[in-house]
C-alpha cells in the first residue's frame, strides 16, 4: 500500500512541475565562481535564439565583466520600498507577472526581502513567479542550503543566516553546477574580480582559506550527486515498484537546536523519505511553549510534517509510527541513562524499530526543574493550606486525645491519610506543606518530649522522612494524572467542537449559513473573529459578511491568485492583522476565511492549526455537499425539462397530427360533396370539421394557459361566484357531448359562494369535464356537485366509468402524464396539470381518488371566504 501511495505521489509532483514554470539554479561553492556570469550568459544565448528572456534582478557588485553581461537585455524595474527611512530596491513580482516574459533572470536566491515586502524571502517570490508559469534562472551558494548551514558554519566558523529549504531545491528543474578550482578563485579575489580591495584582505583571512574552500567544494559536489540520486529515484518511482518505504520520525521532549532538526532532514534526503517531527508534549515543556512552537515552525519550513502527542511515552509514539509508517526513531537524550530507557521503551513496544542516536545538545530538566515547572503551574489560594493547617491541628487534637489509647506507630497513619486526602484535593504545594506541618505536629505534641523538637528515639526520623515522601510523591503522581486529565479534557473538547460543528454543518441549507455556523463555533469556542469572502464567477471576490475592520482588499486578491495562506502568522505579509486562508472546493477557489487571532501560535502551533484545519476541513465538506446538492438540482431539472421536451413534441405530434389530418380528409370530402351539391352529406361533415377545430383550439389553449400560469404572467380576478354559474357556465362547452350522458348537478341548499377567478374556475370544472367525458362510455354517469363542507366549499365531479389504475393518484397532475387508456384518447396529458395550478393560485387544493362506489372522483377543495353583505348585492 505504502509503495503504491509513493508511486502516486511522484506522479502527482511530476504533473505538478509541468503546470509550473521551471526553474534552473546556477550553483557554486562560495561567491566569485561565476554563476551570475555564466546564468546572463545563457540567457543572451537563449534571446539570440528568439526566446523572451529579461532581467528581474541582477547585482553586479561593482565586477565590470557582470555589467557589460547586463546590457542588452530587458530590465524590469525595481520596486522602491521605504524602511526606517531608508530606500530600498527589491524585486518586483507583480511587474514580472503583468510583463510574464518567457524566462526571467533573479540572482540571490537566497535574499532576505525588506521588512514590508509581500515575501520574507526571495526564494518565495521565486515561488509565486514558477506558480504563474514564469522560468526562472537564479543563482545560489552552498552554504545558503538550510540543511547544510551548520556544517558550513563549523567549517569556515561564519554563520549564514539566508538560507532556503531544502525541498524548494529538491524540485529545481534543473541545477547546473558552476565549479571552479580553489587556487583560481583566490587568485581572482586578489585581483579584485569578486569583492573591493578594502575587504579582499579580510575575505582571503576567513572566509576564503584554501582549506575553507575545498571543503566547500566537496559540499557542493556531495549535493549535486545526492540531488542525481533523488532524481533517480523519484523517475524509478513512476512506473515500478519502489524497494523500500522509509519514513523516520525526530522525537522531540526537550528544547534542542536547529542543527538537530536539519541533520534529521540530511537524513531523511539520504533515504529519500519525509522526516516527521514530533514533540512529545509533557509538563516540563510548559515554560518553553514559545520556543517549542519555534523549532516546530522551523521544523515545518523545511519540509518536516510536526505534530504534538500526548499520552504515556511508548504508547502514543506507537500509534503515530503505526499509522505513518515509521520505520526510524532518531532520538536526541538528555543523558545516557535517559537514552537507555527510551531505547527499552522502544525496543520493548516496537521490537522491530530502528533507533538512530542524534549527537546534539539539548536543553536538560533536572528532577528540581521539573519540581519548579510542577509548582509554577500549580495554581493554589490561601484557602487551600487555611484549610490544609486547619486539619492538621484539629486531627493533632484528637491524636493528643488518643494518644494515651494507641501507640504512637498507628498514630503516624492518620498524619499519612491526612497528606494522601489533602495531595488528591489539592495538589503537590499544599500536600508537602502539608507534609511538613504533620511531621511537626506529630514531633511537638505526641512524641516525646512533648513541646520540643527533639526526639527520645532515632528511629522516628525515619517516620518523619517517610511522611514526607508519601506526601510529594502522592502529591506528584497526583499532578500528573491531572496533567494528563486536562490533556485528555482539552481533546474531548477539541472533539466537542468538532462534533458540534459536524453537527450544525449538516443542518446547514446554503452557504451562507455554513458560514455563519463556522463563524459562531470559532468566536464561542476559540474567541476567534472571522468572516469569509466568497468567490464570484466574474473573479471578484463577494464580502459576505462584516464582522472586522480594515481588511486588506490586497491580501485577499494574493490569496485569491495564488490559492494559498497569507497573513498574520504566516511567511506571506505576516505584520498583517489577520490571517487569510483559502477554501478549496474541487481545485477551485470557493471562498476566503479572514481570521483575526489572538495570537500567532493559534496557527503555526501544530495542535491549535490542526483544530482551526479541521474545521476548515468540515466546512470544505459541508459546501462540496451543498454544491453538489445544487448541482444535482440543476442536472435533475435540465433532465426533467429535456423529458417534458420530448413528451411534448411526441404528444403534439400525435395530437396535432390527427385532427389535422381528420381536418384535411372532411375538407376533401367535403369539397367533394359539395361539387355535386350534396348538401345533406356536406353538412354532416362540416360538423366534423368544427369538433375537429375545437380539439385543436383545446389543445393550444392548454398549452397557452400553462405557459401563463408557470411564467405568473395570470392576475387573478376574484369574484363572488354561485356554484349554479359555475357548473353552467362550464357545461355550456360541452352541451353537444353531455346529451349522449346522464349528467346529474346537486348543489347543496343555501351553498355559500366560491370566491375565485371566474375564467379560470371556469377553465378548471370545463378540464375535470372534458376528462370525465373523455375517459367514460357514452350512456355513463357523470355527477357534478358542490357542497359546503366546514370552513371549506368542494366542487366534485365523479363518474362510474373504470376508475384509476394506479393508486398513486397526485402523478395525474404531473404535466404531460396520462391515463391507460391514452393510446385511444386524444390530448397531451396538460388539462389536469392546469387544474392544479389554477387550484393552488386560490389556494386550493384538487385531489383525485377512486370513487367508493366505482369510478373516478375529482375534488376541489376550497376555503370558505365569508362574502360581504351589501343592500344592492342581488341588484
Amino acid at each position: 500500500m505504502s509503495d503504491t501511495k509513493a508511486n502516486a505521489r511522484a506522479l502527482l509532483e511530476k504533473q505538478a512541475l509541468h503546470k509550473r514554470g521551471h526553474l534552473k539554479i546556477f550553483l557554486g561553492m562560495a561567491p566569485g565562481v561565476g554563476k551570475t556570469f555564466a546564468m546572463l550568459t545563457e540567457a543572451h544565448e537563449l534571446r539570440d535564439k528568439g526566446l523572451d528572456v529579461v532581467i528581474g534582478l541582477v547585482d553586479t557588485h561593482g565586477r565590470a565583466d557582470t555589467a557589460a553581461l547586463v546590457e542588452g537585455l530587458e530590465l524590469i524595474s525595481r520596486k522602491k520600498i521605504i524602511y526606517e527611512g531608508h530606500c530600498f530596491e527589491e524585486l518586483d513580482v507583480k511587474a514580472i507577472i503583468q510583463r510574464h516574459p518567457a524566462i526571467v533572470i533573479v540572482d540571490e536566491m537566497a535574499h532576505s526581502n525588506v521588512p514590508g515586502s509581500v515575501h520574507k524571502k526571495r526564494w518565495q517570490d521565486i515561488e509565486e513567479l514558477l506558480n504563474e508559469g514564469i522560468n526562472v534562472y537564479t543563482a545560489l551558494n552552498i552554504q545558503h542550503l538550510e540543511s547544510l548551514n551548520d556544517i558550513v558554519s563549523r567549517v569556515t566558523g561564519v554563520k549564514v543566516s539566508e538560507t532556503i529549504p531544502d525541498n524548494v531545491f529538491d524540485r529545481a528543474s534543473e541545477v547546473r553546477l558552476v565549479d571552479l578550482p580553489p587556487d583560481d578563485l583566490i587568485e581572482r579575489l586578489n585581483e579584485g574580480k569578486i569583492y573591493l580591495n578594502e575587504v579582499i584582505r579580510h575575505a582571503s583571512d576567513n572566509y576564503f582559506k584554501k582549506s575553507n574552500l575545498m571543503a566547500l567544494r566537496e559540499l557542493t559536489l556531495r549535493s549535486m550527486v545526492g540531488r542525481v540520486d533523488l532524481q533517480v529515484k523519484r523517475n524509478g518511482a513512476i512506473g515500478k515498484t519502489s524497494s523500500t518505504g522509509y519514513g523516520l520520525m525526530l522525537l522531540i521532549d526537550s528544547i534542542t537546536s536547529q542543527e538537530a532538526i536539519r541533520e534529521a532532514l540530511r537524513m531523511a534526503r539520504a533515504m529519500s523519505s519525509r522526516l516527521h517531527c514530533v514533540c512529545i508534549d509533557s509538563a516540563a515543556l510548559l515554560d518553553d511553549k514559545q520556543e517549542l512552537s519555534e523549532i516546530m515552525a522551523f521544523a515545518s519550513s523545511l519540509g518536516a510534517k510536526t505534530d504534538a502527542l500526548t499520552g504515556d511515552f511508548p504508547y502514543c509514539i506507537k500509534d503515530y509510527a503505526n499509522a505513518n509508517n515509521i520505520n526510524v526513531i532518531l532520538l536526541i537524550p538528555q543523558s545516557q541513562r535517559d537514552l537507555v530507557k527510551k531505547r527499552r521503551l522502544i525496543n520493548t513496544h516496537m521490537p522491530n524499530m530502528s533507533i538512530i542516536t542524534l549527537p546534539y545538545s539539548v536543553k536538560k530538566v533536572s528532577i528540581v526543574q521539573k519540581l519548579i515547572a510542577t509548582f509554577k503551574h500549580t495554581v493554589n489560594g490561601v484557602n487551600d493550606f487555611v484549610f490544609s493547617f486547619i486539619l492538621t491541628g484539629l486531627i493533632t487534637l484528637l491524636l493528643v486525645y488518643l494518644s494515651d489509647y494507641i501507640k504512637e506507630a498507628n498514630l503516624i497513619m492518620f498524619y499519612l491519610l491526612l497528606t494522601l486526602f489533602v495531595a488528591v484535593k489539592y495538589g503537590m504545594i499544599v500536600s508537602i506543606f502539608t507534609s511538613v506541618l504533620s511531621v511537626a505536629c506529630f514531633d511537638l505534641f505526641i512524641v516525646n518530649p512533648r513541646l520540643s523538637f527533639a526526639i527520645a528515639d532515632i528511629e522516628y526520623l525515619i517516620t518523619f522522612a517517610t511522611i514526607l515522601v508519601v506526601g510529594i510523591v502522592s502529591a506528584r503522581l497526583v499532578t500528573h494524572s491531572r496533567y494528563l486529565s486536562n490533556n485528555a479534557s482539552m481533546r474531548e473538547k477539541q472533539t466537542r467542537i468538532l462534533y458540534t460543528a459536524s453537527k450544525n454543518l449538516s443542518k446547514a441549507m446554503d452557504d451562507i449559513e455554513a458560514f455563519r455556523q463556522i463563524q459562531n463555533i470559532l468566536k464561542e469556542h476559540l474567541n476567534i473573529v472571522s468572516e469569509f469572502w466568497k468567490s464570484s464567477s466574474d473573479g471578484q471576490c463577494i464580502r459576505l459578511m462584516t464582522e472586522l475592520k480594515n481588511v486588506d482588499k490586497g491580501l485577499i486578491n494574493y490569496v485569491q491568485t495564488h490559492k494559498k495562506e497569507a497573513g498574520f502568522g504566516t511567511y506571506t505579509l505576516s505584520q498583517s492583522r489577520y490571517l487569510y486562508l483559502p477554501i478549496m472546493i474541487s481545485n477551485r477557489l470557493y471562498a476566503i476565511a479572514v481570521l483575526e487571532l489572538q495570537f500567532a501560535q493559534q496557527w503555526s502551533d501544530p495542535v491549535n492549526s490542526r483544530l482551526l484545519q479541521a474545521l476548515l476541513t468540515l466546512l470544505k465538506q459541508c459546501l462540496e455537499k451543498i454544491v453538489s446538492e445544487e448541482e444535482s438540482k440543476t442536472l435533475l431539472m435540465n433532465i426533467e425539462a429535456e423529458r417534458m421536451r420530448h413528451t411534448l413534441i411526441q404528444s403534439l405530434s400525435h395530437d396535432l397530427k390527427t385532427p389535422l389530418s381528420a381536418l384535411m380528409a372532411s375538407a376533401e370530402l367535403l369539397s367533394n360533396k359539395l361539387s355535386v351539391n350534396d348538401i345533406k352529406e356536406a353538412y354532416e361533415i362540416s360538423k366534423s370539421v368544427v369538433d375537429d377545430s375545437k380539439r385543436m383550439v383545446r389543445l393550444m389553449s392548454n398549452l397557452l394557459d400553462m405557459a401563463k400560469l408557470q411564467s405568473g404572467q395570470v392576475v387573478l380576478n376574484k369574484q363572488w361566484l354561485p356554484a349554479q354559474e359555475i357548473i353552467g357556465s362550464a357545461l355550456k362547452n360541452f352541451k353537444d357531448i353531455a346529451c349522449d350522458y346522464t349528467v346529474n348537478i346537486d348543489i347543496e341548499p343555501d351553498c355559500p359562494f366560491f370566491y375565485a377567478d371566474p375564467i379560470l374556475i371556469d377553465r378548471l370544472l370545463s378540464n375535470l369535464l372534458d376528462n370525465a367525458f373523455k375517459y367514460t362510455n357514452k350512456g355513463s354517469c357523470i355527477n357534478v356537485e358542490a357542497k359546503e363542507r366546514g370552513d371549506k366549499l368542494t366542487l366534485s365531479v365523479t363518474d362510474n366509468g373504470p376508475g384509476f389504475a394506479d393508486n398513486n393518484t397526485q402523478k395525474l397532475f404531473d404535466p404531460f402524464r396520462r391515463g391507460g387508456r391514452e393510446s385511444k384518447i386524444s390530448g397531451i396529458g396538460l388539462g389536469l396539470a392546469i387544474c392544479k395550478t389554477i387550484a393552488r393560485a386560490h389556494d386550493s387544493e384538487l385531489l383525485a381518488f377512486n370513487a367508493p362506489e366505482g369510478g373516478a372522483a375529482f375534488v376541489l377543495v376550497m376555503p370558505l371566504v365569508t362574502m360581504p353583505y351589501t343592500e344592492d348585492i342581488f341588484m
